[in-house]
């Protein structure tokens, strides 16, 4: 029973890390600056873009829009049956194995096409806004990992209260 737990405790945290890593790099409009659409909107402005790279990024965004939010759609689809093949069939490994799985999949998918999109846009900037886009990252890769550490602290907090 404590493996299982264990089991699923982890699956739990690298779901959710993956959940909120998909969400973050793809909500619209956030407000706060994070996120693909806040952060890389947010991004696309520090870049400094001329006309013509503005242009450029519109179109190769364009292109890829819908198969980005297809492949998005297909790894949510699979995360919710994973979810619900752990609330349901938490017990049955192999049910919760193939489950994940098809999550990964959906996950691969999207990861690829991403990383498509992210090479055909980096080959249309100058040097040095790259180092502008590499030091982005950065900062924002350090505000997630703060961000996940305050989740993990209270997590801790909360079992050291309770476990007692």
């Amino acid at each position: 029973m404590r493996r299982l737990f264990c089991i699923m405790l982890a699956m739990t945290v690298f779901i959710g890390a993956a959940y909120a890593a998909t969400e973050e790099n793809t909500q619209a409009f956030d407000r706060s600056g994070s996120g693909f659409g806040g952060g890389f909107l947010s991004a696309l402005v520090k870049l400094g873009l001329t006309d013509a790279q503005k242009h450029q990024v519109a179109l190769i965004l364009r292109t890829s829009r819908e198969k980005g939010r297809a492949y998005f759609d297909d790894f949510r689809r699979a995360l919710q049956v994973l979810r619900g093949v752990m609330a349901t069939n938490g017990s049955d490994e192999n049910a919760v194995r193939e489950a994940f799985k098809a999550v990964a999949t959906a996950g691969e998918e999207m990861a690829v096409h991403k990383a498509g999109v992210i090479m055909e846009l980096k080959s249309i900037l100058t040097p040095e806004q790259l180092e502008i886009l590499e030091e982005l990252k950065a900062t924002m890769a350090e505000q997630r990992n703060a961000r996940m550490e305050v989740v993990r602290s209270l997590l801790d907090e909360w079992i050291e209260v309770y476990s007692k």
